[in-house]
């Protein structure tokens, strides 16, 4: 191997650097492994739950993260970090998790209006080519509607 490499940049290398920079590279290798697994874990589990998107599941990692590194700290150790420092990044989850749920509102309400557009054009089409549908569907919403608001009165 040792050949082959000043045979081809004229630089000279040992056997053990070599095996030095092998042994480095299948240690980052092993990590990135690792790594990898961690996450493919982590994504199953946030497949279990539909409604819950990979962003607020890493939110919700970090947090616990965060909180069991509070957990450890002892009192010696707590003298020795700024407190400034500590509620910066306390700060900085904190306004991540609120930019996310800004963010989901505004999606919701991009959503919501889709649905709204093509309700009325649903509801639109149905009443001008079928007039008498159009009528049972209606009557039928209202009644639920009627029935929600009653439900909800109790």
């Amino acid at each position: 191997m040792d050949c082959y490499i000043h045979d081809n940049t004229g630089q000279a290398i040992s056997r053990q650097a070599v095996c030095n920079h092998a042994k480095g590279l299948c240690e980052s290798l092993e990590t990135l492994h690792i790594a990898q697994e961690n996450f493919k874990v982590v994504m199953q589990e946030l497949n279990k739950y539909p409604d819950l998107n990979s962003t607020e599941g890493i939110i919700q990692l970090m947090a616990y993260k965060l909180f069991t590194s509070v957990e450890q700290v002892s009192q010696n150790d707590l003298k020795n970090v700024d407190p400034l420092k500590l509620m910066k990044q306390a700060s900085e989850l904190v306004r991540v998790a609120a930019y996310k749920k800004n963010l989901d509102l505004k999606n919701k309400d991009i959503s919501e209006a889709g649905f709204d557009a093509v309700k009325d054009k649903f509801f639109t089409g149905l009443a001008h080519d079928d007039p008498t549908l159009y009528k049972q569907l209606s009557d039928y919403l209202e009644s639920k509607k009627s029935e929600i608001t009653e439900a909800g009165q109790e």
